[in-house]
């Protein structure tokens, strides 16, 4: 075989290997589409407009259990006794990027 022949029958399986990925990815693509169509039309549900007055939501709680809990756990993460702990205050602590 030529060089040239040799590399005509390369040239034409690169491209129909392209072609086959292309259109592979083409169907696949699709697939995702009428999946995602599908899965939308089963979670839209009737909307029921209920108007609810809306009250701001101020709730005291009483924390004296929840202080309680946290000491214990302080002074037993440091080998002490709760009455040598003093707790000032509680804040919940923000993470972010988790």
């Amino acid at each position: 075989m030529s060089r040239l022949s040799l590399l005509v029958e390369g040239l034409s399986v690169t491209v129909i290997g392209v072609l086959i990925v292309a259109v592979i990815l083409l169907v696949i693509s699709f697939m995702i589409d009428v999946f995602r169509v599908m899965s939308q039309k089963k979670e839209q549900k009737p909307e029921q407009k209920l108007e609810v007055p809306v009250a701001p939501a101020i709730v005291e709680t009483d924390d004296s259990e929840l202080v309680a809990v946290i000491t214990a756990a302080i002074a037993a993460s440091l080998g002490t006794h709760t009455d040598r702990l003093v707790v000032r205050s509680i804040k919940k602590a923000v993470l972010r990027g988790v």
